[in-house]
């Protein structure tokens, strides 16, 4: 068993957990590459450390494998062609930082919450699940698998792209929208996708919506929004009215 008493610094190297146990004990971690797919009995738990990744995290195969992300923060600064690959398990909070191009999350995984920045896009390519809330502040987010949100939190200027086909669930969506349009659409032109939101309301702003089926329950409102056309379930128009 390896247990941390200090800070690791590698931010060139890449740390492998192929068999025992690995605890941060609660330090910082800062490194290139994460891998931890071996398959062979293996524990690791991050406790309440900060870890910066510099480009992958390798654990798609969870066999023998057991996990505590405990209440850690995962620093990812992923660019394109860079993944995050954390197969069926749970983890705290990731903060996603893609200056460009396109990071891709791949696993049925959990997170607690994720933050993510930069103008590049963030490509969830699986079903996955964000127990609070999802953030996109700036650049694009695609997401291609069916996925349950506890929030998604827009800010004005990002793009979100919905799998066309495929039903995304979520608690509340809403955002600060100040005049820069927020684009909602299909991943596929013509063909719709589905966000479902089965109590409250919703009211989007400044936005443009095209190939969304708004379902579930709640009411869905688009106010100083354009219809690019396709959609089902929304009312463009002041938010509250009829």
């Amino acid at each position: 068993a390896w247990t941390l008493l200090n800070p690791l610094t590698m931010i060139s190297g890449y740390l492998t957990v192929a068999r025992g146990t690995f605890d941060t004990g609660g330090q910082a971690v800062d490194i290139r590459r994460f891998i931890a797919d071996s398959g062979e009995p293996r524990t690791i738990l991050l406790n309440d450390s900060t870890i910066t990744l510099g480009q992958y995290w390798f654990m798609k195969n969870t066999t023998n494998l057991t996990f505590d992300a405990g209440t850690s923060t995962i620093l990812w600064n992923a660019g394109n062609t860079l993944s995050f690959e954390g197969g069926d398990a749970t983890f705290h909070h990731l903060q996603a930082l893609i200056p460009s191009g396109t990071g891709y999350l791949r696993g049925e995984t959990t997170f607690q919450s994720i933050v993510k920045t930069g103008e590049g896009e963030l490509r969830v390519e699986d079903a996955f699940q964000v127990e609070d809330d999802l953030a996109l502040t700036e650049g694009s987010l695609t997401l291609r698998g069916t996925s349950t949100l506890g929030s998604l939190t827009l800010s004005s200027g990002t793009i979100v792209a919905l799998k066309a086909g495929v039903t995304q669930t979520v608690g509340a969506i809403g955002g600060d929208f100040t005049g820069v349009t927020t684009i909602l659409e299909s991943t596929t032109p013509g063909s719709q996708a589905t966000l479902s939101q089965a109590t409250g309301a919703v009211c989007l702003e400044y936005a443009q919506i095209t190939d969304i089926a708004a379902t579930g329950g709640a009411t869905f409102h688009a106010a100083e929004s354009i219809d690019g056309g396709n959609n089902d379930g929304w009312t463009f128009g002041p938010c509250g009215g009829d």
